[in-house]
């Protein structure tokens, strides 16, 4: 896991976890296995959240935390906003 901080509100946040999710989603990876090379796909789930004045960074996190755990429920390789 890891954080991102971007400015551009919900939309801008947004439009930054898609592109990082389709970067992702769109390579392919040779990993050497027991059958020899092997090409894998690696996907993502990127959970979104807006800061509201008075926030604290604990609560950041964890409501960007929550958004994502929502995207792996949602089936994951997606984008989910937290609802704040």
């Amino acid at each position: 896991e890891f954080v991102i901080l971007v400015s551009g509100g919900n939309r801008g946040a947004w439009a930054a976890g898609e592109r990082i999710r389709k970067a992702i989603e769109s390579n392919v990876f040779r990993v050497e296995g027991l059958q020899g090379l092997v090409n894998v796909r690696l996907t993502v789930s990127v959970g979104v959240h807006v800061m509201a004045p008075g926030d604290t960074a604990a609560e950041i996190l964890d409501r960007a935390d929550r958004a994502m755990y929502e995207a792996k429920k949602r089936s994951r390789n997606r984008v989910v906003s937290s609802a704040a």
